[in-house]
């Protein structure tokens, strides 16, 4: 393969001043490769530039000296543009976090969610932790750190962010709130609206920077390549050279059929072109919870990483929305909350099941009998008491004739 012309002239000079070259005459295309040829063997610096001048016979062709004069105006590199990991190893920071797991430093952070499920409350409830001595993250994990929070509000919603602040409390001096005015739209795909971002982090230098949202930060929409990328070029740039977490929230695609809002959150279903998890580096999902029969979108919202490259995912986090005092609401975190299922006929001998022996242990033979009525089968009642696990055991050995099955504590059925 060629190599590039300024390669091969930079490699002439390093030859010429005899720093040690790697090269063969198939790496260069002409002139260049007349020039390595003269002076394989020649020596002496002087005679190296006399054999250039041969080789292009600038006496009969003096434009080539434009050539020479190229090769003799640029300066030898001895250090390698390709360095092993040993060789840089020590200039490489290591992966740092805001909130380990999730929110990593010196990254872009992509949270999505469908619209109106509360991605601001999230965003502002991290703020208000990590701007509270004291607090943790709503995993538990201690806050290494404590900072300032920039919160770049593309949407517009200054009273919602307002009150909320106000009601939890939040330490407002250490709370940073950008926001359009007068129907601005605060465009980062200009060098305008960049320029009052970068502004805004030089002057504040926030531990974490919030951006909401996507969708409102690009005029030219969300699925064009070219136009995210520069975007998220200047985002990622911020990150580095301000060693902040960046979390950008971004809307996801609309779904369509009964309570597929309920259902698990893949990359696939991020709004707009793939460039945009691929750019993150951790990406969080937010979603609604179906734990009953119907949709609830006041129900508990899980929040888990569904990428990321830095790291094991962590383990998927709860949250629900719970009265505040005097007003509002507030988040309150916990595990996981666990997807409803249309109960099947496991499901349901299972309950049966329970119903029954709370009266007292009996037989299989029992069992079959009074689960004939309801459509539950000897290997449906088998099922149902594997379902159950240890709540149920054997008053004797499981194959003595006279054994029967029995529930360890009665359920409480009037609660």
């Amino acid at each position: 393969m060629t190599l590039p012309k300024a390669l091969q002239a930079q490699l002439l000079c390093n030859y010429i001043s005899d720093v040690p070259t790697r090269a063969a005459v198939s790496d260069f295309s002409e002139p260049y490769a007349a020039c390595w040829q003269a002076i394989q063997g020649v020596t002496e610096r002087g005679k190296k530039i006399e054999a250039l001048e041969a080789a292009l016979n600038v006496k009969q062709r003096p434009e080539n000296t434009a050539v020479i004069a190229e090769i003799l105006a640029l300066k030898p590199k001895t250090e390698h543009e390709a360095l092993s990991m040993a060789e840089q190893k020590d200039s490489i920071h290591p992966v740092e976090w805001v909130w380990p797991g999730f929110i990593p430093k010196n990254y872009i952070t992509v949270l999505g969610a469908m619209q109106g499920a509360g991605k601001t409350a999230l965003m502002q409830d991290l703020a208000r932790r990590i701007t509270t001595p004291g607090e943790t993250w709503p995993d538990g994990q201690p806050i290494a750190q404590y900072g300032r929070v920039l919160y770049f509000d593309a949407e517009g919603m200054p009273e919602a962010i307002k009150e909320r602040a106000e009601q939890w409390k939040m330490n407002l001096k250490d709370f940073y709130y950008f926001y359009p005015k007068n129907g601005e739209i605060y465009d980062l795909g200009s060098d305008k609206y960049q320029n009052i971002l970068l502004q805004a982090v030089y002057e504040v230098r926030p531990l974490l920077l919030f951006v909401d949202s996507l969708g409102n930060i690009n005029t030219k929409g969300e699925n064009n390549v070219e136009d995210l990328r520069g975007i998220f070029a200047f985002l990622t740039g911020l990150a580095r050279d301000f060693e902040l977490g960046l979390t950008l929230s971004a809307h996801l695609r609309k779904r369509f059929g009964a309570l597929l809002e309920g259902t698990e959150i893949t990359l696939d279903d991020f709004r707009g072109s793939g460039h945009i998890t691929q750019m993150a580096r951790s990406v969080l999902a937010m979603s609604v919870i179906q734990t009953g029969p119907e949709l609830d979108r006041n129900g508990p919202r899980r929040l888990e990483v569904v990428k990321s490259n830095l790291g094991p995912y962590p383990a998927p986090l709860g949250f629900e929305f719970v009265a505040g005092f005097p007003s509002g609401f507030v988040l309150k975190w916990g595990d996981s909350p666990k997807t409803y299922h249309e109960p099947d006929k496991s499901d349901l001998a299972a309950e049966w099941l329970k119903e029954v022996l709370a009266d007292g242990p009996a037989s299989m033979a029992e069992l079959v009998r009074l689960g004939e009525p309801e459509g539950f089968s000897k290997a449906t009642i088998y099922r149902a008491r594997k379902r159950l696990g240890s709540l149920i055991s054997d008053t004797k050995g499981s194959k003595d004739p006279e054994n029967k099955w029995q529930i360890l504590e009665k359920p409480n059925f009037g609660s």
